[in-house]
């Protein structure tokens, strides 16, 4: 039994055992070990240098190097289970793995670093004697060629977009001038680094007999570290003698490793070749960033074109206002001049230009960086790079080095530079485009203007109205074009708007020029006609009559002028009105047409007092006018009676006489019939006018009346023959014997008619005897049809 707790129990149910012997459970060394580790044992297997008994009393502890030890029981159960909580905490039950972990640790890395310091003393350049100075002397190159800036910008000067391209290319030729000598100097310095280490390993250079050892400096990219090797040999002296196999295997490992050099100078070459295209488009994005921040809010770039609409002085306020905050502000960066199109504004160069214009000025920077090749596939290296070895050129195996265009590929920081600098540009010109926007109503009015016909509004006839919708239009026009701010400043731009101030004065002054050439010509040419009417009028109006027509003409022409002398002093009125814009919008005109323009109301006035004196003797005027009709009445039935008795002639109602005499004088007397009727009718018009009593003309309808049906007995006469004619001629199955019959009852009527209406006479019966003959026939065909 191992279990204490086990034990314990037990012995105090069993009291008649007395005690037990116990001893440790497993050998001090076992991982197990423990003090109450212990199990039951009997004497003969007690560990005589170790072992305890227990009993009710306690459990005495005997051990060979230490003094016996007595514990009570009860002591010993409490130390036993304290003791099993005590081994359960993480410190005491873990501390054995981490007493083995820890040794483990400090002798793995131990080992590491021991290797790792190796290797970096065989594998890392700074540690090498002879290529630690050359390194640290290419690093300050390299640290003080970043300094430069591929990205030239003037402060405070306000470029155009060719002139800044020609700026930044300058800047890049002279830029690449000094990356040349660069590249030359960390040639010159890292080819002596190698022969000198190749040396101090104890092997000469291919070219060390045939070439010199002198490197050119560069002004501006000298290093203060002085190149010295601590290997002095005579470089005039002979070639060693021939290497053996191991020693060429050693040189090309070397060599191998001095390659491995040549490539760290191309990657500190490269890296700051893509840190120096790197830092100068940031260097361009932040001038561009700094001067987006001044462009100004949309509120305000829309108040600005508002201006125009108030006053001139207020107007130069505000722009020496304006220009004021310019000054205090940076100046814009760019210059972009504002295009006037009749259908759009446009600005050039456009964002389209000057998006295309950076990205040439960053190709610049990335080309100029590109210029500056590669150490390793330089032909100066082959010494190193392409040993002779065995009386041979190894085989170049080392590429051709860092690719910066993989780099500026793959920069996503780069890539971002240059999006975000496109993205300021987009940004910039937004906001020249909301500029833009404020020039739409000039834009609206010089479109219209320019399609406008001049010669068309010359030939066509305008309202007053139009005259004050025009001179206003145009000159607030000619107004707002002069009040536009040539150059504003609206963040990185510079808006450009001489041009288009120049193209827009011109055009409301040309239409302005035209209406002031109509404007006076039509004014006149109205004052001309309302006098001409007026003089006319008070002509008319002044006349004494003497005949009836000009009784008439008096006194309808008094009913016409009181109705037309308020339109008159309308049109007067629209005639003031033209005279007052002439004067407000002071268009230039004769001053004899103003002379003619004053006389116009004394001629209203004049006709106005002459239609008074008409009216008062109106009644007067009507009654002679009055007794002149009479006598023309008179006269008329003098002539109806004439005419009345030339229609009793027995010739019209002769059925022998001659047709076309018949024919002639009915016609005649038909004419002058009418022309009685016609001079009967304007009496009555005449009275029926001037309100008197109408006259009655029985006697003319009589005679009237009676012509009309003799007309139609020889109309009648003559048709009907003509139909008997055709009918006669005719196949019988062509008639249409309905028609017939209708047309022969329409005869029958006016047969009946002429019976009534005329006197006995020959001819009325004849042509009664035709159509009743022909009625009778039409009557039996239609029979026998139906049966």
């Amino acid at each position: 039994i191992q279990d204490m707790s086990e034990i314990i129990r037990i012995i105090r149910e069993t009291p008649r055992i007395g005690f037990l012997y116990l001893s440790p459970a497993v050998p001090k060394s076992s991982v197990k070990y423990h003090y109450y580790n212990l199990r039951v044992v009997d004497h003969e297997h007690a560990n005589k240098a170790d072992h305890c008994t227990i009993g009710l009393k306690g459990v005495t502890r005997m051990r060979d190097d230490d003094e016996t030890e007595f514990v009570p029981l009860d002591r010993w159960e409490q130390e036993h289970i304290y003791f099993q909580k005590l081994v359960k905490i993480p410190v005491f039950s873990l501390f054995r793995k981490w007493k083995a972990f820890t040794v483990w640790r400090k002798n793995v890395r131990k080992k590491k670093i021991s290797n790792c310091k190796k290797a970096l003393n065989a594998n890392l350049f700074i540690v090498n004697p002879s290529l630690r100075p050359a390194l640290l002397n290419v690093r300050e190159m390299c640290y003080r060629i970043s300094d430069m800036g591929l990205c030239k910008v003037e402060k405070g000067h306000t470029y155009m977009l060719a002139e800044f391209r020609e700026a930044q290319f300058a800047q890049l030729k002279e830029v690449s001038s000094r990356l040349e000598e660069f590249r030359d100097l960390v040639k010159e310095v890292v080819r002596s680094a190698c022969r000198t280490a190749l040396l101090e390993a104890g092997f000469t250079p291919d070219d060390y007999f045939y070439d010199g050892m002198e490197s050119p400096g560069a002004p501006g990219t000298a290093s203060s570290y002085m190149m010295q090797s601590n290997y002095d040999m005579d470089i005039y002296g002979e070639a060693p003698d021939k290497m053996t196999y191991t020693e060429q295997a050693n040189k090309r490992a070397h060599c191998k490793r001095l390659t491995c050099f040549i490539h760290l100078a191309d990657y500190l070459i490269v890296n700051t070749m893509h840190v120096l295209a790197v830092n100068s488009v940031s260097t361009l994005l932040n001038y561009l960033s700094e001067q987006l921040q001044n462009t100004p809010s949309l509120p305000e770039i829309k108040g600005w074109n508002q201006e125009s609409k108030e006053e001139e002085g207020t107007d130069n306020k505000k722009a020496e206002e304006d220009k004021d905050d310019e000054n205090t502000q940076l100046p814009p960066l760019f210059t972009s001049e504002m295009i006037l199109e009749p259908n759009q504004l446009t600005f050039s160069p456009d964002e389209e230009l000057f998006q295309d214009g950076l990205a040439e000025v960053i190709r610049g920077f990335q080309d100029t960086v590109l210029r500056v090749q590669n150490l390793v596939p330089d032909t100066y290296f082959d010494a190193f790079t392409r040993p002779i070895i065995n009386s041979k050129f190894e085989e170049k195996t080392c590429g051709e080095g860092p690719s910066l265009t993989t780099m500026f590929d793959d920069d996503r920081h780069l890539q971002d530079l240059i999006r975000n600098l496109r993205e300021a540009l987009a940004g910039a010109f937004n906001a020249a485009s909301q500029y833009a926007e404020t020039f739409e109503p000039y834009r609206e009015f010089y479109k219209e203007n320019e399609s406008c016909d001049l010669e068309a509004v010359r030939q066509e006839e305008h309202a007053v109205v139009f005259f004050g919708e025009a001179l206003e239009r145009y000159h607030r026009q000619h107004k707002m074009a002069e009040a536009i701010i040539e150059r504003r400043a609206i963040g990185m731009l510079l808006v450009d708007a001489i041009k288009m101030k120049n193209l827009l004065i011109p055009s409301p002054l040309r239409c302005l020029d035209v209406i002031n050439d109509i404007l006076p010509v039509k004014a006149r040419k109205e004052v001309d006609r309302l006098i001409a009417e007026l003089q006319d009028g008070q002509f008319k109006l002044e006349f004494v009559p003497s005949t009836t027509i000009e009784f008439v003409n008096s006194l309808t022409f008094l009913d016409e002028i009181q109705e037309r002398i308020e339109p008159l002093q309308k049109e007067a009125q629209i005639v003031n009105d033209m005279y007052e814009l002439i004067e407000l919008f002071t268009v230039p005109t004769p001053p004899e047409d103003f002379a003619v323009y004053q006389s116009l109301n004394s001629s209203i006035n004049n006709v106005l007092n002459a239609i008074d004196k008409s009216l008062a003797e109106r009644d007067a005027n009507i009654d002679k006018f009055c007794t002149h009709l009479d006598k023309d009445i008179a006269e008329l039935n003098k002539d109806v009676k004439e005419c009345k008795q030339e229609s009793q002639n027995p010739m019209i109602l002769d059925a022998s006489a001659d047709k076309v005499q018949v024919r002639k004088n009915l016609d005649k007397l038909q004419n002058r019939m009418e022309e009685l009727q016609k001079r009967a009718f304007t009496f009555k018009a005449y009275q029926k006018n001037f309100k008197v009593e109408m006259t009655k003309y029985d006697e003319l309808e009589e005679v009237h009346a009676e012509l009309k049906l003799k007309q139609l007995l020889w109309d009648s006469i003559d048709s009907w023959d003509n139909l008997m004619t055709e009918w006669t001629e005719s196949k019988f199955a062509d008639l249409d014997c309905e028609e017939m019959s209708a047309t022969t009852v329409r005869y029958a009527k006016s047969v009946y008619q002429l019976e009534k209406g005329l006197p006995p006479n020959g001819v009325v019966p004849m042509l009664k005897e035709r159509v009743e003959g022909m009625k009778d026939k039409v009557c039996f065909w239609l029979i026998n049809v139906v049966y």
